[in-house]
Parts: C-alpha cells; structure tokens; sequence
C-alpha cells in the first residue's frame, strides 16, 4: 500500500485526536511515511497522536511540527535518529537576550538585527551592556537589599550601590557606584549609567584586577568633591557568577544559538561522553601558509596524531593565514603585503597535505577561523568568513570542513557546542590592546610575568561578560551585532587566540580560558572537552623557536629603545639650540638696551653742557666779571684751552667706544656747532 492511501485514515485520527488544523504540512507528510512504514497500523498512529498531543501544552504556537513527529516516533519506538551532536555556531546566528529592568526579567530579543542600523542600536549596544552586568551584580550576596532581621542581630552591613543622580546630595560621603568609563568633550574621564553623566578622577584609585579601560563597566568607591567630580578611591569589576547561579526564569532561554537537542538525544550525548573521554579539540593557532616551515610543522602534527590510537575529533586552524597584513596587499599599494593568488595556492597545499593523511581526513573534522590580517569586510566586529575563492579546494576535499564567522580583522569569535560543552573561540591581540589603553595600572603588572598578564587578562573579559570591552573608536562593532561577543552565561571554555600573549592557562567560576600558542612558535594546544582539561603541545625544537623568538624580540625591543635614545637626543640638541638661540636674543636685546641707554645719557649731557653754555654768556654780558666755562675758555691761558681740548677728546673715544657711527657723526655737528658760538 501506498502512503497516499492513509491520507483519509489519518485524516480521521487527526480528527478524533482533536489535532484537525494543528499538524503542518511537513508533519503531516512525516505522518503518512510512518503510517506506511506500519502498514497501516492505527493503533500504533494513534498512539503517536496522542504523544503529540500530550506534548502540545509544551509548544507555544500550538502547531505540530515535522521535528515533533520525529521525537514522538522515537519516543515510541525507542530508538534516537543519529545526528551530528557537535555544532558550530556562527557569530550572526547567536541569539540576543536582554534584561528588562522594569520586569527585572532576561528575555530573548527577537528583533532583526541588520548591518546597517539606526542609532538607536548604538544606544542599545551600552544599555543592554550595561543592565546585563547591573542585574548580575544585584543578584550578588554582598549588593542584595539589608535584612531587617539580620541588621537588628548585628550583622555586618551589606554593600549599597548609589545611583550617579543622587551623588549631588551625597556631601562627600563615601559612595559605591556602578557605571560605564568614558570620555568628555574636554577629554577628561567620566562615569555614566542610566541617568546621570558625572566626571571622574581615577588619580588615587586603585584597581583590584584587570585592565581598565573607556567603555569598561565599573564598581567604583568614592566620593564627590565640591566641584563636582567623583573622586574614586577604589575601581573594580562586577564579579562574575558561576553557570549555576543562572536565574530560574532564564534557565530555558537560549543563550548560545544551537540546535536544540531532545530529551533522547542529551541522554545519547551523555552517553557518547562517557564513551568518548579520549576525545580532543585541537587547536592551531597563526598557521602562515605563506611559509615553507608551517607545512612541515603541520606534516608533522598529522603524522604523530595518526600514529595515535585515536585521531583527534575536530582540528581548529586559527589566522591569521598569511604571515603578511592583507590590508596592506600589492593590489592596495603596499610593499610586501598579502599576496591573494598565493594564500589561495597555500589552502591549496593544506588541502593536498589533509588528502595525503587520510585517517585524519576520514575521523577529524576541521573547522577554520580567520585571523586579525586574513582577507575580510573592514575591521568591525563581527565579520563573516573567509571567502570561498581562498578555500574552494579544502572544501572541495573537505566537504564537512567549517568556515567561520569573523568579528573584525583583528579578532575572531566562534562558538563550538561539543556535545553538552560550549566552547568560545577568539581570535583577537586583546592584551596588547588592553595594556595600550589600560587607564589604571595593577601593582602587580609591574612584575611583568606573562601568567599574571594572561590572568588579568582573562579576568577583564569574563567579568566584563564581554570579548572586547575597548572603546568603539579603537574597535568597531556591529550594533545589532554585539550580543555575538557577551560572555554571558560562561561558557565551558574559552579559547583566547592571542598572538601577544604566551601559551597560557587560567580558570576561573568554572571556566577554562587558555591560550594554545602560536604555531610559528611551535606551539599549539590540545582539549579534553569531556575531562575539561587543556594540554599545552609543543613541536621538538619548539624551545630553540621559542629562543630565537624571544631573541627577536630582544633586538626588537633594543632597537625601538636606542630609536627612543636617538630621539631624546635629538629632542635635547633641539631643546640646546632653543635655548641657545633665546640666550642669544637676550644678549642682543641687552646690548640694544644698553646701546639706548648710553645715546640717552650723551644726549643729556649734550643738553647740560648746552645750557651750562648758555647761562655763561648770559652771566658775562650782564655783570662783566662773571665768568662761565665759555668765559673762561675764552680768557684763559693758551695751556687750559689745550687742556679743555685733551677732556674733549677723551670724552670722544669713549662715546666711539658705546655710541654708533650715525650717532657720533651727529655729535660731532653739534660740538662743532657749540665751538662756532662760543667763537
């Protein structure tokens, strides 16, 4: 019998089931291929039925799907279809979920999300930050409101967060606020949350862990000033809380964006993680195909896992791909920069070194993740996979192969659900960038340990609940797509990719973060998702790799640091030439202060000797006996008149000595003029 002659049947139980107009028409498809498949068999129909209509207070649309039928299928005839319990989540297909702080309710957001927005998504990006955060600190046992009972039997207060509008009747008093760091129009800091925008002074705070930066969400105590800044004695982060403390109301919310699996398959993945303890995710990390030596080191890679009892379950190759900056390529201009047609023939080369291995092309699954300098659609955050005109031969050899989502250039996060555990991978130079823009130093940074780094690190971006919690001028974002990079709940693990960091690890409310190392280094990582434990691998000669690269980095930093030198020395000749040129002007400026000053002394005694004149031979034509020093040049003897002759002269070599020539001509007219009066 054919399946088109259950039509009426079934149509018939559908109807005494009371599912008349409920079933799709892919269920109802599914319906008859099982009626077929019982030969026609009714009761066992029936029994179906009533399964999914059991089943239907459970469904919020009230329609039975084909997905419905299948489960009831299985449920009855106990066996559970094989499927693929391993997913790779892209970035764009995580789902949003909000906190509403007027139902005090996380909720999933189901509005589209689009790459080119309104600017109301920008706002949404902080406050959904910024309230996701709020709603897990009050939830924190030290925030919680006081007990009555607890505070008449003397227990030790609880903290109390204050809002930034009720600062200004604070007078001083010592407050705890909650807030976003971020910058004024005059460049100075500031702290903002719902309500109010109050500038901040960070001079005398102290942070307890972690890289702060602008657009970090802070816990800050302190106090207001009289001119109206805070003034923080002490910053930190809201602490994070472990996966089991999840609300109760949210516990059915999807945060992670995988299918979901019914209550047949999570017992097979159960079971399937007890039978795969030996499972590992490996993870590689700047795999250069531009290079003759990540080909060996790969060969090498392959080799020893085949060797192996088992293969690895999945391999994570990480960018970035081209050891050279795709944005700067020979098509753009650049000199030496990503060459396409020969990252295109590197996949080529991976594709024909997986093919000459074939149990890991047979048992492994590969997924591929771009790096900060691999081709891309600009640098914000998140952006979409490598394009397949680089990868159509490993797919073409790999059919099952994964190319990931990319949030931005320089970061990269994907999200892998194996079986029960929820991996995060981000591939993003984060701790270089946190130091560079790191407002408030650790006193413990200062030992400059690259496990203290790592774990201030990792603590930054799990109590931030965010991967990249840097302002937006520094790192671009998508709007409608920042929810892709929260960190809320924590995941199982999270694989940091960072190329400025060493191969690390650190654990922290429940979640391994840990760092596999670069490959070019030599080094790369291995995880036991079901052991949850990260073994850190390493090449032979990776410590002679790890040497020359420390060595490179040496020299480097000698060379940036006599190029500082030779800077400050240039800036301290220019600094001597600058004051140099100033002591020169001053002297010039002092010798034409004391040139003036003598022109107008010798004008003053010009004018005296002038009137002194004047007054003489007014005296010797009014009394006739009186005498003044004309008079008595004109009277006396022939060896005064030399004498009055030799003062003269001197008189006249010292104001050849101070005066100027136009200025001693000058005197001289008038001397002569005097001598042609007293004559």
């Amino acid at each position: 019998m054919s399946a088109a002659q259950f039509t009426r049947p079934l149509q018939r139980k559908l109807q005494e089931a009371g599912l008349q107009g409920c079933v799709d028409a892919a269920a109802f498809k599914r319906l008859l291929q099982y009626a077929e498949d019982v030969r026609g068999s009714l009761d066992q129909v029936h029994e179906i039925l009533q399964v999914l209509k059991s089943n239907m207070g459970d469904d919020d649309d009230g329609v039975v799907s084909a997905a419905d039928v299948d489960a009831a299928v299985r449920r009855m005839t106990g066996t559970v279809a094989k499927r693929d319990l391993a997913f790779v989540v892209s970035a764009f297909d995580v789902p949003r979920v909000v906190y509403d702080p007027v139902s005090k309710r996380l909720h999933a957001d189901s509005r589209a999300s689009k790459f080119l927005p309104t600017a109301e998504e920008k706002h949404r990006l902080y406050l959904n930050r910024y309230n996701l955060l709020l709603q897990r600190l009050r939830r924190n046992r030290r925030f919680q409101p006081p007990n009555p009972l607890q505070a008449a039997a003397g227990a030790a207060p609880q903290a109390q967060l204050t809002e930034l509008m009720g600062l200004k009747g604070s007078g001083g008093e010592t407050c705890i606020v909650m807030g976003i760091i971020g910058s004024q129009e005059d460049g100075h800091l500031a702290i903002e949350d719902v309500g109010a925008k109050v500038p901040l002074d960070l001079s005398a705070a102290k942070l307890a862990s972690g890289f702060l930066t602008e657009n970090c969400v802070v816990v800050a105590e302190g106090a207001m000033t009289r001119d109206g800044v805070f003034r923080a004695a002490a910053v930190g982060f809201p602490s994070c809380e472990p996966r089991s403390a999840l609300p109760a109301t949210a516990a059915r919310l999807d945060f992670f964006g995988a299918p979901a699996l019914s209550p047949e398959e999570e017992a097979a993945a159960e079971v399937a993680e007890v039978e795969g303890a030996e499972d590992r995710l490996v993870f590689l990390q700047d795999v250069w195909l531009d290079r003759p030596e990540t080909f060996e080191a790969l060969g090498t890679i392959f080799a020893g896992y085949e060797e192996a009892d088992a293969v690895p379950a999945m391999f994570v190759l990480i960018g970035n791909f081209t050891s050279k900056k795709a944005g700067d390529c020979a098509g753009a201009g650049g000199d030496g920069g990503a060459d396409y047609p020969a990252l295109r023939d590197g996949f080529g080369a991976l594709a024909a070194l997986i093919e000459r291995h074939a149990k890991i092309k047979e048992g492994s699954r590969f997924v591929f993740v771009p790096g900060p300098g691999d081709p891309g659609l600009g640098g914000a955050l998140p952006q979409p996979p490598l394009p397949s005109y680089f990868t159509s031969e490993v797919a073409r050899v790999l059919p099952g192969a994964v190319f990931s989502t990319n949030p931005c250039r320089r970061a990269r996060a994907r999200v892998i659900k194996y079986y029960t555990r929820e991996v995060v991978v981000f591939r993003y130079d984060a701790l270089k960038a946190l130091r560079r823009r790191c407002l408030v130093p650790c006193d413990d940074l200062e030992q400059d340990d690259p496990s203290v780094s790592f774990a201030h690190l990792a603590l930054t971006l799990l109590q931030q609940s965010h991967l990249c919690p840097l302002p937006l001028p520094a790192q671009p974002v998508h709007w409608a797509f920042d929810h892709a990079l929260q960190l809320y709940p924590l995941p199982h693990t999270l694989v940091l990719a960072d190329g400025s960091a060493g191969q690390e690890e650190f654990r922290h409310e429940g979640c391994s973060v840990f760092n596999p190392g670069c490959l070019h280094e030599g080094l790369f990582g291995a995880y036991a998702p079901f052991q949850d434990g990260f073994e850190p691998s390493a090449l032979p000669g990776a410590a002679a790799l790890e040497a020359e690269a420390a060595e490179a980095a040496a020299a480097e930093a000698e060379r940036r640091r006599r190029h500082a030198d030779e800077a400050a020395e240039a800036g301290a000749r220019d600094v001597a030439m600058a004051e140099a040129e100033e002591l020169l002007e001053d002297e010039e400026a002092a010798a034409a202060t004391a040139a003036a000053a003598a022109d107008e002394e010798g004008a003053e005694q010009d004018a005296e000797a002038l009137m002194a004149g004047a007054e003489g031979e007014d005296g010797g034509g009014g009394g006739g006996g009186g005498g003044g020093p004309c008079a008595a040049r004109g009277s006396g003897s022939e060896e005064e008149e030399e004498g009055w002759r030799a003062a003269g002269a001197g008189r006249e070599e010292e104001e050849e000595d101070v005066l100027p020539a136009w200025l001693m001509q000058q005197h001289e007219q008038r001397t002569q003029g005097d001598a042609q009066e007293g004559g």
